[in-house]
């Protein structure tokens, strides 16, 4: 992570918009525990008089396929707190580590308004849910599956759990 936001600083102001957009795509793969979400998966476009963050692929959620050691909520938020991502944020792999000061700090390092950062994230955990299952119910009958029903249930906890982590800020 600290290499691609160096490369970010040295990036054009005209990179404003891609470097918004990958702090954003950090955000989401630690809202959904994308564990799969390596430096590799992201790249740029450089095209004459822009440059762009490359269009996200290999984009997944390890949330349906967690095995809490506890049943209910209280379990499951331990066992997303002990994810272990694939970029380290704040000196740490673990889900659980990040906040709304890490969250700031990243933001602040790829050169991008800290506070704007955090609304964008409260309102992506704030309409999560209810786009999931939108989407989700929108899909063929034979998309309807157990794994994607675990998303569904999960993608609420966690919301809830993210929302409580980004409430505080410096």
């Amino acid at each position: 992570l600290a290499a691609a936001l160096a490369l970010g600083r040295e990036l054009p102001d005209a990179a404003a918009t891609a470097k918004t957009r990958f702090v954003r795509s950090l955000i989401f793969s630690w809202f959904v525990l994308n564990t799969d979400a390596h430096a590799k998966n992201y790249s740029i476009q450089l095209i004459p008089g822009a440059v762009e963050l490359a269009p996200l692929y290999d984009v997944s959620s390890f949330l349906p396929y967690l095995n809490p050691h506890d049943e209910g909520q209280r379990g499951m938020r331990r066992a997303f707190d002990g994810t272990r991502l694939s970029m380290r944020v704040a000196d740490s792999f673990e889900a659980g580590s990040m906040g709304a000061f890490e969250w700031q700090a990243v933001a602040r390092d790829a050169r991008v308004d800290p506070r704007a950062t955090l609304a964008w994230a409260r309102d992506l955990v704030a309409i999560a849910p209810e786009v999931f299952d939108a989407v989700v119910r929108s899909m063929a009958d034979t998309f309807q599956t157990d794994a994607v029903e675990l998303l569904l249930e999960r993608i609420a906890v966690r919301a809830v759990q993210i929302e409580r982590l980004l409430a505080s800020t410096l």
